[in-house]
């Protein structure tokens, strides 16, 4: 299995590597960039009447620090 993709792609996306993968096909590269420490990851799912079906994820992207 997999992400689920938008049947279509102008509407977004359901991960970063989907993007890549589509870019790498159009344009021969990459053109998203990964995420970086401290930026802000916000997404929920919203059903035909607006209603939100699972609630908010809002996480903030820190990487781990080798020890």
């Amino acid at each position: 299995m997999g992400t689920v993709s938008n049947a279509d792609p102008t509407v977004g996306a359901t991960c970063i590597a989907e993007i890549r993968a589509r870019e790498m096909i159009e344009f021969k590269e990459a053109r998203t960039e990964f995420l970086k420490s401290g930026e802000r990851v916000r997404f929920e799912m919203l059903d035909q009447g607006g209603v939100n079906i699972f609630g908010t994820i809002d996480q903030k992207v820190q990487l781990r620090q080798n020890e």
